[in-house]
């Protein structure tokens, strides 16, 4: 309460009842005042608060859809790498797939071709069965002609002629004849079943690869069995051979034969059979020079390709990515045991 509010008396002591009533009713009008002015203040703080509580709320959102929207342009950028790189793996996957119905379509082909061919085979073996009973029939038949047919008639003893005297015989004596070298015996098929043994496989295959394994020095060998022996492989014409000397193994029958024929001549028996057997194969394989065969290519080593013919030729060229591809190879050197080639690129049918 001001002082100029409150009106004072020129008197002594007191104020006037109405004065004093005058200046409360002052007072509380001020206070009022004072009440309504806080009260709007407090609203008006309170509407600001509230409208910053909105904007405050709009500023959340707003930086909630910007956050958002960062995290999807991110989410999307990765994305799209991913679906870029996914979508090289699946076109990658496409082609392996392509290029595998390729193969399992040469498969197919290459089966479709084994089935004719096995029953080719199979017909022709039937054949040749048939023929190899036809051919025991008229071995047993001669067998049983040779039986029954009779002996010789005897033919009349003479009567000896009488010896001359020592004397004319020792006058009239030769030097003896020595008696002329025997050849080395060479090996002849002696009955028809024989030779079929050895012309069948080559009379209905195209040069099979026919292999064997071979002993050497076995007690009791001769010499002219062996030279039976190289005859033998020489008339059956092997591909490919496996040669070793025996050896002697205590407690085995063979060790207490007799005839042991030592080290040194089993080694040198060994090594002309070898000879022999490269010889033999490097003939064979010169016989598919220049011609074009199929062949499953299973490795690359030293720079080439190695593989198989159907006829197991080793076949080595040069080409790219081959592994588990059948090519068709056109033969042209002769190596060590191998044949190689130039390998075209197109897979065999």
């Amino acid at each position: 309460m001001l002082k100029q509010d409150v009106p004072l008396r020129t008197g002594w002591f007191g104020y006037r009842k109405l004065d004093v009533e005058n200046c409360i009713a002052h007072i509380r009008a001020a206070y009022a005042a004072e009440l309504r002015l806080a009260r709007q203040t407090q609203q008006g703080m309170e509407e600001t608060m509230a409208q910053l509580r909105q904007e405050n709320k709009a500023l959340r959102q707003r930086f909630a859809q910007q956050a958002a929207a960062q995290a999807a342009a991110s989410v999307r950028a990765e994305g799209s790498d991913k679906l870029q790189q996914l979508t090289r793996k699946l076109e990658a996957a496409h082609a392996e797939i392509r290029r595998y119905q390729t193969r399992l379509f040469a498969c197919e082909r290459q089966m479709i071709a084994l089935r004719r061919e096995n029953a080719d085979l199979e017909a022709a073996c039937e054949q040749a069965r048939e023929e190899l009973q036809m051919a025991v029939a008229r071995a047993e038949k001669a067998e049983q002609q040779a039986a029954q047919t009779p002996a010789c008639p005897e033919v009349p003893v003479q009567a000896p002629t009488p010896e001359p005297p020592e004397e004319a015989v020792a006058c009239c004596a030769r030097p003896a004849a020595q008696p002329a070298a025997q050849p080395e015996p060479v090996w002849q098929p002696e009955t028809e079943l024989e030779k079929l043994s050895v012309e069948l496989l080559r009379r209905h295959f195209d040069r099979p690869a026919l292999t064997t394994d071979l002993i050497v020095g076995f007690p009791g060998e001769t010499e002219g069995e062996f030279a039976q022996t190289l005859s033998f492989l020489q008339t059956c014409a092997f591909a490919q051979m496996h040669i070793f000397p025996y050896s002697r193994r205590q407690g085995t029958p063979a060790a207490g034969m007799p005839g042991q024929i030592p080290n040194g001549e089993k080694a040198r028996r060994a090594h002309q059979g070898a000879e022999l057997a490269r010889a033999m194969e490097k003939s064979w394989l010169s016989s598919w020079m220049g011609q074009r065969v199929a062949v499953l290519f299973e490795e690359e080593k030293d720079g080439f390709w190695r593989g198989y013919t159907p006829q197991y030729i080793e076949v080595r060229g040069k080409g790219e990515n081959l592994h588990n591809r059948v090519c068709p190879v056109t033969l042209t050197a002769v190596g060590e045991g191998v044949a190689f080639g130039v390998v075209t690129e197109e897979e065999a049918p």
